[in-house]
This record gives C-alpha cells, structure tokens and sequence, in this order.
C-alpha cells in the first residue's frame, strides 16, 4: 500500500440528511445536515425551491428563528463538488400558536 500522496476525490454524499418537523410560530429550529466528499462540497439551500441567501452560521447549518408561517415549506439542501451532486430534503410545518 502506497503512503501519504492525495485523498481520493469523492462525489458529495450525505451522512446526515434533513428531517421533516413541526415547530410553533415564534420558535427556532436548526435544520442540519452532514455532508462529506473531497473537496468537501458546497452548500446550497432552498426552500420551496427557491435558493436562500447564503447565511450558514457552521457548515451544514440552517437557523430558522423567530418562525412565521411563511417559513413552512420542503427544504432542500444540495451538495456539490467537482465530482457531482446529493440532495436532501424534508417538509417544515409551522403551527399557528397565536389565538
């Protein structure tokens, strides 16, 4: 077996994937993913498939504070790197705590 020389490039997979959940309105919630791959991928995030600022606070990370209702929706968070792609994605539903 050859020593040290470069890690094998790997395609993007995702270790830990997005789970559907419920939160109330006013709640945070952290939706978190795992991902590996060489280069480690790139993250992006959508909701509704309509792609979100990039604003992970750690990598794998999405914060959702303060929820409204408007933050429900199927979250999808894709994988990239130079060897291809992974998806994952779940449902957040927001319940309506006022009244």
């Amino acid at each position: 077996m050859s020593g040290g020389g470069p890690a094998r490039l790997a395609a993007p997979a995702f270790v830990r994937k997005l789970k559907n959940a419920a939160i109330g309105t006013g709640c945070d919630i952290r939706l978190r993913v795992v991902a590996v791959g060489n280069p480690r991928p790139s993250l992006r995030w959508y909701r509704n498939e309509e792609q979100l600022a990039p604003r992970e606070e750690e990598y794998g990370t999405l914060w959702i504070r303060d929820s409204k209702k408007e933050d429900a929706g199927v979250y999808t968070c894709i994988a990239e790197n130079e060897r291809g792609e992974a998806m994952t994605s779940a449902v957040l539903a927001i319940i309506d705590m006022e009244g």
